[in-house]
């Protein structure tokens, strides 16, 4: 899974951040590496709401942060529905000047690091980002990236055995993905894997045939290379 070391998250409950929630969010930005956190809205205008924006020395994944927030809202405004956390990873400085034009309440916590550049994704990593909010597929493309990252794959030969190691893994040894029970179901996933991998349009038959139709074209062929023996005759 991808894992980035800046973030901006925006949390908008249906109770307002304040008493025991604030305080949790607040305890909260202390225990990050580096973390900006305001609230704004006075209340009467607008409710009170928090933004922030929270640095790592090393990658999370940001469903990480996700889980944090649904469990503290579930325990402390838990009427809030799921569009009440906003996460996403930081790109670039843009989000000091939003925070700085907000009507700024509170300010929690102010520890940002002095060179932030240096959390940011790379060009290669903003790209792999984009590659996937416009694949058709977004599961099978990441798999797809996770096992090209893997010790499993070579250049040289992405076989159906290395995909298989891989999916095990994947499953049962690195949890990257909620577990399949059906053992049918992980075989097809691994040899749909491999022809997303391969790309290989001249595999289509090991894709679009179906069993009937194997038998179907070897019938065929037996047919002609009767006939064509029966002409050398």
């Amino acid at each position: 899974m991808s894992k980035f070391r800046a973030f901006a998250i925006t949390l908008s409950p249906k109770d307002p951040v304040e008493g025991q929630l604030q305080q949790e969010i607040t305890d909260w930005l202390a225990s990050q590496d580096y973390a900006y956190g305001i609230i704004e809205g006075d209340g009467v205008r607008q409710k009170r709401h928090f933004h922030g924006a929270v640095f790592y020395d090393s990658p999370k994944e940001k469903g990480s942060l996700k889980r944090y927030f649904v469990r503290l809202l579930s325990k402390l405004s838990p009427d809030s529905t799921s569009n009440a956390i906003y996460i996403k990873t930081l790109y670039n400085e843009d989000w000091k000047e939003e925070y700085l034009s907000k009507d700024i309440q509170d300010t929690l916590r102010d520890a940002v690091p002095e060179d932030t550049g240096e959390f940011y994704p790379s060009l290669k990593e903003q790209a792999k980002v984009l590659e996937k909010s416009n694949a058709v597929d977004k599961r099978y493309h990441q798999m797809e990236v996770d096992f090209r990252e893997s010790k499993y794959y070579t250049e040289e030969g992405i076989t159906l055995n290395a995909v298989q190691q891989f999916m095990h893994s994947a499953y049962f040894v690195d949890k990257l993905y909620k577990v399949e029970p059906d053992a049918r179901k992980r075989t097809q996933a691994c040899k749909c894997l491999l022809e997303y991998v391969l790309a290989d349009p001249n595999r289509y038959k090991n894709t679009c045939y179906s069993e009937a139709d194997k038998e179907r074209e070897k019938q065929e062929l037996l047919k002609q290379h009767a006939l064509e023996k029966e002409a050398e005759d």
